[in-house]
């Protein structure tokens, strides 16, 4: 047989062989498309053996001390690299203080009169206005939740840690939510799929309560989540994202994120269609972290010269001044309005023609004439311990 014979007799064997089968390549490139190979790793882990793994990690964590800068927007403060700025130090069994702030080039934050601070100790509440030296404060139970916003602060949210064991953690939709009670839950309807998936690089277990919580737990270091999502309970739509990028090992199994992306989806339509769904996304950046060393003094509210403290069951009640001194708070409120303090702080929108002439604008002018009150205020409190 000649070389040309034997490619020929080759050829229909080849061609005799596909379409003598049963099924034709069509059929086959048909059924291969339909039943694609997964290349994802199987997880080897079980509901149980993840949670146990989750608890391992959370029961290392005591204490966390972070500062993190958010982008903030204001269309007053166009090209001014305004920020929020939150500092927030949490210890087992029931401590917490939180400072927060916005501040821009044209303002340091310290300046904001906005600002806030909250000191929960074991059985007391403060809460204070830097700027004013003003505070009040109110006895709290040692199991009780944080008060206000401060139980759903953005920390707590993203990342799931809450070393705050004995204060009651933030549920969704009923269900645990921190990672502690997550791995404490006996509830039921925890799914872990079957399958590792990637985010941003590394493989994660997805554990989840289907249609209402995703968690997505790094294989290599259990305990430790790379992304969240929760969902509508009642429809199942897609609500928020949480990823926590750059994460740092602080611990034996304790990462904290050094940045973290946060994702709101809404739906154009009021049905929630997921198909219209918008996406808006905003990053906070942890500059400054520290895990189990912080110290019980950290949460002391110390009542500064002059200040004046508030009735909190009448609001109507003038404050009264309980710590003598504080004159120097006149010159620093001086400095702050004839500064950038106040010209910087424009609630509604401006006139350009005002700013031209160099004139305050309405909203400036109204702050000023609220500080002028302010002042009156203090100093009748003061004239009265005085005299």
């Amino acid at each position: 047989m000649t070389h040309t014979n034997i490619r020929l007799a080759s050829l229909l064997a080849i061609l005799f062989g596909a379409f003598g089968t049963n099924q034709s390549i069509g059929q086959q490139t048909l059924l291969a498309e339909s039943h694609p190979i997964s290349r994802n790793p199987v997880t080897t882990e079980t509901v149980e053996s993840l949670k146990r793994k989750i608890l391992e990690a959370t029961q290392k964590l005591e204490s966390i001390r972070i500062c993190s800068l958010g982008e903030y927007e204001n269309p007053t403060l166009a090209g001014a690299n305004a920020f929020y700025r939150v500092s927030l130090c949490v210890k087992a069994p029931h401590f917490l203080f939180y400072d927060s702030a916005h501040g821009h080039d044209s303002m340091d934050w310290r300046l904001d009169p906005y600002r806030q601070r909250a000191f929960v100790l074991k059985d007391q509440v403060y809460n204070d206005y830097p700027l004013d030296r003003m505070f009040f404060h109110q006895p709290i139970e040692p199991h009780d939740p944080f008060p206000g916003s401060l139980q759903t602060a953005f920390f707590f949210l993203a990342t799931g840690h809450w070393p705050a064991i004995q204060r009651e953690a933030p549920r969704y939709a009923d269900l645990p939510y921190v990672l502690r009670e997550v791995a404490l839950s006996q509830e039921t309807h925890l799914h872990l799929r079957s399958e590792l998936e990637q985010i941003g690089g590394i493989w994660c277990h997805v554990l989840e309560h289907p249609g209402v919580d995703c968690l997505w737990i790094a294989a290599e270091r259990s305990g430790s989540l790379v992304q969240r999502e929760v969902s509508d309970p009642e429809t199942g739509r897609r609500l928020q994202r949480y990823r926590l990028l750059e994460q740092e090992q602080f611990s034996d199994q304790i990462w904290i994120p050094r940045l973290i992306e946060n994702t709101i989806f809404s739906a154009s339509d009021p049905s929630g269609n997921s198909s219209s769904q918008k996406e808006v996304t905003s990053r906070t950046r942890i500059v400054e972290c520290a895990v189990n060393e912080v110290a019980d003094t950290a949460f002391d509210y110390r009542i500064p010269a002059g200040a004046l403290e508030f009735n909190e069951h009448d609001p109507m009640e003038p404050p009264q001044q309980v710590a003598a001194g504080g004159l120097d708070q006149f010159d620093q409120m001086a400095d702050w309005i004839q500064g950038d303090g106040v010209s910087s702080i424009t609630v509604g929108p401006t006139d350009s023609d005002r700013s031209e002439n160099g004139l305050l604008s309405v909203s400036t002018l109204t702050l000023s004439i609220a500080w002028v009150a302010v002042l009156i205020v203090i100093c009748e409190a003061r004239l009265r311990l005085a005299s």
